[in-house]
Formats: C-alpha cells, sequence, structure tokens
C-alpha cells in the first residue's frame, strides 16, 4: 500500500525502502543542508538521500543524530562515482559512514557508470562485498542504462536491487522502467519536477493542473504522485520546510487510469542532465523559454 509517508516497497533482497525520500543536492551550506533534512524527519520522512559529490554527508549526519530517531527507522542512501574502481570504492565507503556518523548504509549506488573510465564493474563488486560484511543492506547504481545492467549481471549473476535515474512527465524512461521491472530492478527517480521547471512549460502546467484541481492539489503534488501511482521511488529536493511538508501530502489521493494515460501524452524525452555517455559533466539541455 502506498497510503502514508512511511509506505515501503520490497527490494529483490527483501530490504524495504520508502516510496518518499528527501534529496540533498546541491545543498552545500551546511546549516542549510542540517535544517533541511532535520525538517524532513520531523514530518515523517524516513529516506534521506545524499552522495560523496554532494559535499553533505557531514550536515546530513548532524541530522540524523540530532533526530532522535532510531537509526532502524531511517533509510539512508550514499553515493560514488563508477570511476572510482575497486581500492578507492573501500576508502570512499568508509569516509561517507565516517562523515555520516554511521556503521552501516541502507543503500549504496554508483553515481554514474562512466563508461570510458571502464571501471563500475569493479566498482559494483566492492559494493556487493560491502553488503557481504553487513556494511550495507542493498546495492544500487544510478544513471545505468540496460547494456550496462545486463554487464553486471554477467559478471556477478545478480542486478543492482535499484537504478536511480532522471524522470519526469518530459522524460518518462518507459523502456527503461519496463527492462527494470522485468529483472526485479527498483528504479527510482530524481529531478521529479525537473528542478522546478515543470510549471514553467505549458503543455505540463496545462495537463497538470487540470489533474490537481480534480484532487485539490498542485501540480507538483500531482507529479510526485504519478510516480508513486506508477511505482517509482521518488526522491525530491527542497531546503523549505513548507514544502518539504507540502511535496509529502501526496498520500491521501491515487490516480486513476485517465490521469496517467493524460500524463504520459506528456513525454517527448526532454531531459536536463547528461545521460551516462557523455561525460562532460551535467549540462541542462533545454530552457523554460526554449520549449
Amino acid at each position: 500500500m502506498t497510503d502514508s509517508l512511511r509506505s515501503t516497497v520490497t527490494l529483490a533482497n527483501g530490504v524495504r525502502m520508502p516510496w518518499l525520500g528527501l534529496g540533498v543536492f546541491k545543498i552545500t551550506d551546511f546549516d542549510e543542508c542540517r535544517n533541511a533534512v532535520a525538517a524532513a524527519l520531523d514530518y515523517g520522512y524516513r529516506s534521506i538521500d545524499t552522495a560523496l559529490g554532494y559535499r553533505n554527508e557531514e550536515a546530513v549526519g548532524e541530522a540524523l543524530k540530532s533526530s532522535g530517531i532510531p537509526r532502524e527507522e531511517i533509510f539512508v542512501t550514499s553515493k560514488l562515482s563508477g570511476g572510482n574502481g575497486y581500492e578507492r570504492a573501500y576508502t570512499e565507503f568508509e569516509n561517507s559512514l565516517r562523515k555520516l556518523g554511521l556503521d552501516y548504509l541502507d543503500l549504496y549506488l554508483i553515481h554514474w557508470p562512466i563508461p570510458h573510465e571502464d571501471k563500475y564493474v569493479e566498482t559494483f563488486k566492492a559494493l556487493l562485498e560491502f553488503m557481504e560484511a553487513g556494511k550495507l543492506r542493498a546495492v544500487g547504481v544510478s544513471n545505468f542504462l540496460p547494456e550496462q545492467l545486463i554487464r553486471l549481471h554477467k559478471e556477478f549473476g545478480i542486478y543492482p536491487m535499484v537504478n536511480q535515474v532522471e524522470r519526469h512527465p518530459h522524460y518518462q524512461r518507459g523502456d527503461l522502467k519496463k527492462f527494470c521491472a522485468d529483472r526485479g530492478i527498483q528504479l527510482e527517480c530524481y529531478s521529479p519536477l525537473m528542478n522546478g521547471q515543470l510549471s514553467g512549460l505549458p503543455k505540463t502546467r496545462t495537463i497538470l493542473q487540470t489533474i490537481a484541481d480534480k484532487y485539490g492539489k498542485n501540480i507538483y503534488q500531482v507529479c510526485l504522485r504519478w510516480q508513486i501511482d506508477t511505482q517509482v521511488v521518488c526522491i525530491n529536493k527542497s531546503v523549505h520546510p513548507e514544502r518539504i511538508r507540502e511535496n509529502a501530502d501526496i498520500f491521501d489521493f491515487r490516480l486513476d487510469a485517465d490521469d496517467i494515460a493524460k500524463i504520459a501524452a506528456i513525454d517527448d524525452g526532454q531531459h536536463i542532465f547528461r545521460d551516462p555517455y557523455d561525460d562532460l559533466g551535467p549540462v541542462v539541455h533545454f530552457t523554460v523559454e526554449e520549449v
């Protein structure tokens, strides 16, 4: 059931993961990050998503420690680059645990495959060893395509439990979603609101606003609910307590088949972050004014 902020999905190895979580991408100010995580936990969020590259694991760790919530009740995710390789993965994993003040992580993701460096396979081997050692509950990847997931399976006989990717109404990833679902890989999305751009895109605004009016919600809440109703775990970022609360107010309604069909019609392949074969770094592929 997906009727509360504590609702979870069961991953392939039996670990339960919340459907909705707070992400802290680009929140580099210590106090701002700590306060955002604290506000989310206080409101009832139990999933927090950070990364080595976000440079804020210490702030997340401080908020976790200060919350007074038992460790086993919070699902904590961090990430490292697929270009790290086997030995560096060990170093960075321990660094993340130290910065977060934790003995284990619930989920650890390879952030990007970085295929031209060809180290993501050996990096994944290290992640499997962390899980075997009891320091990691589930292994996952981010921004991986089917061919990369297939290679991991050929090497280790196991698929990652999670694949975290950019997904929103304009970039719905239907083929990748089916590929993952058929293999027991839970798809998880980041940037579900296109970094706040959704409300400025005419087609999205018109369709989502009509659905929002139907349920007495706003278009962002409809978009987040759509992720969950299409069986995708959702990570969303905000530093504002009122928006953090608002984003979680999505468990008192469900989209019907007609709503989901209308949202499906929005998909035009537009995305805002690079794909796994572009090693130049994140770029914005389009702006609101260009659409």
